[in-house]
Formats: structure tokens, sequence, C-alpha cells
């Protein structure tokens, strides 16, 4: 079992932001900020929609209406669904189990339990730990970690890493919680053969679900045929693919980020906040469409901090973040701009598809 080492550092940033939110007298939840959202993001997906199943049109703006619906899934599942699954878009449990629940249904056609094992469990908790964190792991087919085997394909993984981040919610909406229940359940992360049978029965009714009014319902009333509607439903989750990956990628996959190993008797080297700020980024922080639309994962430090903090706070409790991780003579990675984590990424991605001795020796260091 993976353990961390004790120190104050999470506990004085939990205390100097509590002392943020009582001094305003806020909420740290979303409030009427992320309701908007919602519904603009929703409209962003059902409006394309309808006009698809209403109108006849051109392939071509048949096409442009499904990459706009992949984007507003992307919004919707960074902005909305993400934090109801981490309890902070509202201070209702029930809202945010349920809403959160509806929309990872419609956007994915997936039972939550998956991503909150995923991600608030194996990936907030274990950042960047090889054979931990599953956000590490992209089937074989990349690099993502300098402990991964080398193969002599990764040298190109620069190259088609955007083609294969095309397919990240293709596959997630044909296979992957399929395999994830198992997984999990072998795991001891769904504790009985009764749990894992409820999430089987719930996953394959979702899927019913989002096959149902994402592919049944359109062939049956448009006059296309199938090959031009899963070309449509392609394009649509390629979008969606490629922001979400390059998104949760430039938080950890990328130039500064550390990759800590346990030693022998499973003990990290440093403290669990210590080690975020070490595993992770910030980027763009000064782009206020950028954070609106990604639901501030561009904050990823923040976040990896105070995941029950709606993301619309972000921007402020930011400072007395870096302020803090500075008195602890911690470096805060943030970039810039977008362009410049992209860069920093796609760099870091040649890197580690060669075979770069010293990149592992300092990641073995820490």
């Amino acid at each position: 079992m993976i353990q961390f080492p004790k120190a104050d550092l999470h506990g004085v940033l939990r205390q100097r932001v509590n002392d943020y939110f009582s001094r305003l007298g806020i909420s740290k939840y979303g409030g009427k900020t992320i309701v908007i959202k919602s519904v603009v993001l929703l409209a962003l997906l059902f409006i394309p929609y309808g006009i698809l199943l209403t109108y006849n049109l051109n392939s071509i703006s048949m096409l442009l209406l499904a990459a706009t619906m992949g984007v507003a899934i992307a919004g919707l599942g960074m902005g909305v669904m993400h934090d109801c699954i981490h309890g902070s878009f509202s201070s209702s449990p029930k809202i945010n189990k349920w809403w959160g629940t509806l929309i990872y249904v419609l956007i994915i056609g997936g039972n939550p339990i998956c991503w909150r094992l995923q991600h608030n469990v194996l990936h907030h908790r274990f950042t960047n730990i090889h054979d931990v964190d599953e956000d590490l792991n992209p089937y074989g087919f990349m690099r993502f970690c300098p402990h991964d085997k080398q193969k002599s394909i990764f040298r190109f993984q620069h190259l088609y890493a955007i083609f294969l981040y095309a397919l990240t919610t293709l596959i997630w909406v044909l296979h992957k919680e399929f395999a994830q229940l198992k997984r999990y359940f072998s795991m001891g992360l769904i504790k009985s053969k009764a749990q894992y049978t409820k999430e089987l029965r719930f996953l394959i009714i979702s899927k019913a679900i989002y096959y149902g009014y994402m592919l049944v319902i359109p062939m049956m009333i448009l006059n296309i045929n199938i090959f031009q509607w899963v070309i449509g439903f392609i394009v649509m989750h390629a979008v969606t693919g490629i922001i979400l990956a390059v998104v949760f990628q430039l938080a950890h996959v990328i130039e500064n980020t550390d990759y800590p190993l346990p030693d022998n008797s499973g003990n990290i080297a440093h403290d669990w906040a210590s080690h975020q700020v070490k595993t992770t980024s910030d980027f763009s922080p000064n782009n206020r469409l950028l954070t609106w639309f990604i639901g501030g994962l561009n904050y990823q430090i923040e976040h990896h901090f105070f995941p029950t903090i709606c993301h619309v706070h972000y921007p402020k409790i930011a400072r007395i973040v870096q302020k803090t991780v500075k008195e602890y003579e911690l470096e805060y990675y943030c970039y810039p701009t977008l362009r410049v984590a992209l860069k920093a990424h796609f760099n870091h991605l040649y890197t580690l598809g060669q075979t770069d001795i010293s990149l592992v020796n300092k990641v073995e260091s820490n």
C-alpha cells in the first residue's frame, strides 16, 4: 500500500483557503455561475442535435454540427460533470449525484463509478505514480511515464499522439468502462459481486440510453445511411477526445513534472501535498474563456488540493496556493499560455519516446 509521510503544507493551505471564504462570506460551490454554464453547454449540445434531426442539410453542415456537439460534450464533461462527481457543483449531495449522473449518461453513456474510481481515487490520491495512476496508461500505445518500457514505435509518439487522442472518448463509449468494472472488482475497489452486478446493469442501461438518442433515433428520422451517421459520430468524438486528452495531459505529462516511485515498503519520499506540486502543472492562467470552458482545469494544482471547491473560485485561490507553496520552497509550475504548454507537452512526448537515461535518473532520484 502506498503511503506518504505527514507534513503540514496541506493543512496550512486548507486553513488559508478556508479563511479566504470566511472573510468574504462566500460559498465554495458553483452557485448560479455553474448553473448558467450547464444551460449554455447543454444548449450547445442539443441545439445542433435538434437541427440535425429537423433540417435536410448537406454533409459539410452536418459534420460541422457534429463537431460543435463534440465541443459541447467536452465542456460539459470538464466544466459540469467533473465538479458534480467531486461534490463541488452544489452544496446538496443529491444534486451533485443526480445531475452528475445525468450529464455522464448523456455525454458518454457510462457509469459514474468508473470515473469516480479512476479519477477521484486512483488519480487524485496517487498522481503520476507508475502502475497506480491509470491516467498514465494509454493502452501501451504511448509512453507517458519514464518507468514504462521503451518501444521503438514511441520514437514517433509526438507525431501520432493527436490521432490517438482523437480515439479517447470513442474507446470510452464502446469498451472502456466494461473493462474497468471488471478490473476494479478484481482490485477490491468494487466491494462485492452484488455491487459489481448492480454497476454493470447500470452501465448497460446507460449505454442503451446513449446509443438510443445518439444513433438509433437519428437513423430512424434522417434520410441518411448508417455509414454517414457513423462518420458524424466519429467526428464528434474525435473533437471531444482531442480536447479532453490534451487538457488532462497538459497537467501531468509535460516538461518539469515528476513521476516518483515508492520504495520497497510502498513509501513515497515526499508528503502528499508536496507530491501534488511536483507532479502537476498549471497553464494559461490569464485566459478567462479557456478557464470557463475547461472547468478551471488549467488551475490543476489548485484542483488537486481542493477538488471539493468549485472551479469558479480557482483563479482567486491560486494566489494563496502560489504564495504558500513558495514559502515551502517548492517549485510551482505554470505555463503562461496554452501554446507554450502544448509545446512543452509534445516536447516531453518526444523526450519520453527516446532512450533518455538522464530523465529516468532525475525521476528516480525524487
